[in-house]
């Protein structure tokens, strides 16, 4: 009897992991560029495998201070594609890198000081949010990650192994479980290679199944 339940268990707990771990990520932050590097950015990442309009979604940003700005019209992030938010103050800066940000935003983001960006969408739902340092819970899940060294980015890593050729999907909630430190800034904008996510769901469903199991 308990083989027969544990396999309407495992059915289970993969469809919910599968169909939840799906969606819109901050897959990287560049809050303190050293000006080699690229300028500030804020880069998003979709996990699913539909087109997702990013119109009217709300960033919000925690900088010794808040500041709200909306994502504008005609922003598509593809499916497994990525989506680059600049800073208009760094425009001109931009023009010496291959991948240029999908839309610019007037906010204010650089300093070696805690902050975090969270992410809202049409209706006001919220999505996902990285922070650093000590910030307001709003700006971060979990545990919020570390301030990074000086022309270095927070990077959410795709799996509990990162692997530098699947999307940046690893979701435990918890930012500083989540992300890791990345010494060269890699801005992608709607025009960079799709990224598959790895199979973290899978590993994480089998971990749960077993827990279940030996609790019956």
């Amino acid at each position: 009897m308990r083989s027969l339940t544990l396999k309407y268990v495992v059915s289970f707990v993969f469809i919910i992991a599968f169909s939840a771990g799906a969606k819109v990520f901050v897959s990287e932050v560049h809050y303190l560029p050293d000006g080699d590097g690229p300028p500030a950015f804020i880069e998003f990442y979709n996990s699913s495998e539909s087109n997702v309009d990013l119109a009217d979604w709300v960033i919000e940003t925690y900088r010794n201070g808040t500041g709200t700005a909306n994502i504008t019209a005609d922003s598509i992030i593809p499916a497994y594609g990525f989506f680059l938010v600049g800073f208009i103050d760094d425009e001109s800066a931009w023009t010496e890198f291959s991948y240029t940000p999908d839309c610019y935003t007037e906010l204010k983001f650089t300093g070696d000081f805690p902050g975090g960006v969270a992410l809202y969408d049409v209706t006001g739902e919220y999505v996902d949010a990285i922070g650093w340092g000590v910030v307001p819970e709003d700006y971060y899940e979990g545990e919020p990650f570390i301030l990074v060294t000086n022309g270095h980015s927070i990077e959410r890593k795709s799996g509990q192994n990162h692997n530098e050729l699947r999307g940046n999907s690893y979701d435990t909630d918890n930012n500083l479980n989540d992300c890791r430190e990345r010494t060269d800034p890699q801005p992608q904008n709607i025009h960079s290679p799709r990224e598959y996510p790895s199979l973290n769901a899978e590993q994480e469903s089998v971990g749960y199944i077993k827990a279940m199991y030996d609790y019956q």
